[in-house]
């Protein structure tokens, strides 16, 4: 319900701008998005081909990951040892987000809520809606 109101205000919104242009035609296969997907496609492509480079890997397992979304992009290219180090090494970056989860939720109680609160556990919960939605 929450959801649905705030995007029913976002989308009357856009709906008023778009009134306000008027005259402005808005084309059915935005130029823009296309390329996006192209290089969204190349990404993933290379992130697949990647995955068995050590360098790489090292790489991978000091950043955030990828989005939920992506993850499936990419185990659906991967075969071999690929596969098992990008699901090893997003475990281990989602057990990292948890820890910040559980400890941004349990500073919220009142027993603990004169515990400094980290950056990464204070950013916690919109990581993990990037990593469930993508951004």
């Amino acid at each position: 319900m929450g959801v649905a109101v705030v995007y029913e205000d976002l989308l009357a919104e856009v709906e008023k701008r778009l009134e306000k242009q008027d005259g402005v035609p808005i084309p059915s296969n935005c130029p823009l998005c296309s390329l996006e997907k192209e290089l969204e496609e190349y990404a993933v492509q290379l992130v697949a081909d990647y995955c068995g480079d050590r360098e790489f890997q090292r790489h991978y397992e000091a950043s955030g990951g990828v989005c939920l979304p992506h993850l499936g992009s990419i185990a659906a290219k991967l075969q071999g040892d690929g596969g098992r180090f990008l699901f090893a090494a997003q475990k281990q970056i989602l057990d990292r987000l948890l820890a910040h989860l559980h400890e941004f939720i349990r500073k919220q109680d009142h027993r603990y809520s004169k515990e400094a609160t980290t950056e990464a556990e204070a950013s916690s919960s919109k990581r993990a809606v990037h990593f469930l939605v993508g951004e």
